[in-house]
Formats: C-alpha cells, structure tokens, sequence
C-alpha cells in the first residue's frame, strides 16, 4: 500500500525490524515514554498510530526501515518504564530527521516492492528450508499452518533464519520477493549444512567420550 510522504516519531535501535514481525520492546528512557504516550493518544484519537524502527549501528542511522504500532501493553511499572508488544507494518525510506524537545520525528516514504508475484517454486524452496532449520533445533518441524496466509513469505522467514544484522538490513532493502527468496535460500542452505556438520561433530564428541568412560569403568571392575 501506498503511503505518502509524511512524519514519523523514530525510534533508532541496533536490530532490523521486518513487516509482520512481532516486536517486543522494553521502554525505559523517558523520551521513548513520551513517544509511546503519544501513539496511544494517538490511537483512542483516532488517528494514525505508527513510529519507525531504523537500524543504527554506532552513529550510523539505516535510510530504510520499517514503521510500526503498539499493539498491548505488556505491564507498566511504577516508574513508567514499559514492556510493550508492537509489530512490524511496513517498509519506508527515511528522509529528514527533526530533532525534537523530547524525541526526534523523521520524514518517510513507504518502499513498495517493484514486483507483486512470486515463484511458487522458489517460495517452496525457502519454506521447506525453513522448517528444516527449525527441526534441526526444536526436534520437530513447525506447523505448516504457520505459513499460511502470507502476503510476503520472505518476512515471516527472515526473522528466523539466522542472519546477522548487516544480512537482516540487505534483505530489507530488497525490493523484490523473489530475491529475497532467493537470498534466503543460499543462506539456509548454508546453515542447514553448517548446523548438521555441528550435529556430527557433536555425536562423535560424545560418542568418543562415552567410550573412554564406559573402558574406565570396566578396567576398575
């Protein structure tokens, strides 16, 4: 959806934040109270209730990120510290950012993808290496009903996958499904790989061990 440009409460932190990413935060700093105080005003008001999460990395602000809303409040402490639930709606491009008495507000466009389909097979590809990955460390894959219903499946994956933030930031700023699909099936493929060659190093670690214990324990019986 296109939205026109138009100013933001911006709340820079050192994590990426997708569309459809459940994002919880804790509030502590009185200026991030008043930003939160000022959404929730906004919202019984009636009026839009979003601010921006940019990735910022040193003095280093991300020119894309992604707005949000508060969607509850978690629990609110006597000293107005906050933990709240957001989540992510979509992306925008950072323009101008407006220092302010209590915090600073940032002008955004929204970043739109420059295609709207996707490769049925590619998405598979990545869906099936996702919940690859999840088995390899719950033991069990996720539910297939948890992909369901997607308008963008590299952003339900990409939370998940293990990147690092430099990665998480390069797949924010790609403006395609398919690529993003794509980046993310080299790097679960990679992963995948990596976590079974672990899994393998482990079992003979043990198994080397377990040996060495079990000839202890009969050479003293």
């Amino acid at each position: 959806m296109s939205i026109p440009t138009h100013v933001l409460p911006i709340f820079p932190l050192p994590r990426v934040v997708f569309p459809t990413e459940p994002v919880p935060l804790h509030i502590f700093e009185p200026r991030y109270q008043a930003l939160v105080a000022d959404c929730l005003a906004c919202e019984e008001e009636g009026r839009p209730a979003e601010f921006v999460i940019s990735f910022r990395e040193d003095d280093n602000l991300a020119r894309i990120g992604c707005t949000l809303r508060i969607t509850h409040i978690l629990r609110s402490y006597p000293d107005g510290r906050l933990d709240l639930m957001s989540a992510g709606l979509r992306r925008c491009r950072l323009g101008e950012v407006r220092e302010g008495e209590t915090y600073d507000r940032v002008e955004v466009d929204a970043l739109a993808d420059t295609e709207q389909d996707w490769d049925e097979v590619l998405a598979t590809r990545a869906y099936s290496l996702h919940r690859r990955l999840l088995e390899q460390f719950s033991g069990k894959p996720p539910d297939e009903q948890e992909y369901s219903g997607q308008a963008a499946l590299s952003w339900l994956i990409a939370p998940s996958a293990g990147l690092s933030l430099p990665q998480q930031q390069a797949l924010l700023e790609i403006t395609s499904e398919n690529e993003r699909l794509r980046a993310l099936v080299r790097h679960c493929t990679e992963l995948v790989a990596r976590v079974q060659d672990i899994q393998s190093t482990g079992q003979q670690v043990q198994a080397a061990w377990e040996l060495r214990r079990l000839t202890r324990s009969g050479a003293g019986s």
